[in-house]
């Protein structure tokens, strides 16, 4: 059983919203581009940068919606973007956050593991098998099933040796402009700040479970580290980039906002 999607509840507003949203997208993209596949690629994009936000801060709902506004920049860009690689990081997020529960499953593992697996073999490159292994470290010390979690990370470790006899492991990658690693790491640079300041974090999971403000924090630091990690050793498309920084200025931007209104109540 696979445990770490989530369902979409159309009757929750918010999820109505960014449905909407989605669909508006595409449709200006289509008739700027005229080219159905990078229409859809855009709307898609517009989703999973909601939903990569909603896992970065599941405690502050319309923080992705920031962001969300934040990707529209890239209907002004030749959009390039690859959501599997979008969609493998939202997964090992939700497994070191605990938002969607804490009943991690054999086929969880596998799952991750295949997408990291075939993402490293078809882009030449370890990074996001060290992805992988990053999250199930950070989760070894939260998930309930140690035993699952240290199976796979010592499965994993042995997939990561075999690449790095295979493909040569990590090449630090040439495709990326200056500005661009430039404005990436300050951007990762100023995140990590702000999470060790930002203590409003704990929030209720999916099955109404406590999460601590830790095991978010700890999804938190997965996401710079492996921002950091694919900007190093992988050439990202712009379209993810954007998708990437717009999570992280939207989360930031509404939680300094959210922050001083709760500041100014208290005072």
């Amino acid at each position: 059983m696979f445990t770490l999607g989530r369902k979409i509840d159309i009757h929750y507003k918010t999820n109505r919203w960014i449905l909407i949203i989605g669909i508006i997208v595409t449709g200006l993209s289509y008739i700027l581009t005229r080219e159905f596949s990078i229409a859809w690629k855009t709307g898609a994009s517009v989703f999973l940068t909601w939903a990569l936000t909603r896992e970065i801060d599941p405690k502050r709902e319309y923080a992705a919606f920031v962001s969300s506004f934040f990707v529209l920049s890239s209907l002004l860009v030749n959009f390039q973007v690859d959501l599997m690689v979008i969609f493998f990081l939202l997964l090992t997020l939700r497994l070191v956050n605990k938002v969607v529960g804490d009943n991690n499953t054999i086929f969880d593992m596998f799952t991750l593991l295949g997408f990291a697996g075939f993402l490293s073999f078809n882009k030449e490159t370890s990074a996001y098998i060290l992805i992988l292994l990053l999250s199930l470290f950070l989760n070894s010390k939260t998930t309930k099933d140690k035993k699952i979690n240290t199976v796979f990370f010592i499965l994993t470790t042995l997939v990561l040796f075999v690449e790095l006899f295979l493909i040569g492991g990590f090449r630090i990658s040439g495709f990326m402009g200056k500005g661009i690693l430039i404005t990436g790491f300050v951007s990762i640079f100023l995140f990590l700040i702000f999470i060790l300041l930002d203590n409003d974090k704990a929030t209720l999971n999916d099955n109404g479970l406590l999460v601590e403000s830790q095991t978010i924090l700890k999804a938190q630091i997965l996401f710079a580290l492996g921002l950091g990690i694919m900007l190093i050793y992988t050439s990202i498309p712009i379209g993810n980039l954007i998708v990437y920084l717009s999570s992280i200025w939207g989360y930031m931007i509404y939680g300094t906002i959210s922050m001083l209104k709760k500041k100014k109540i208290q005072v």
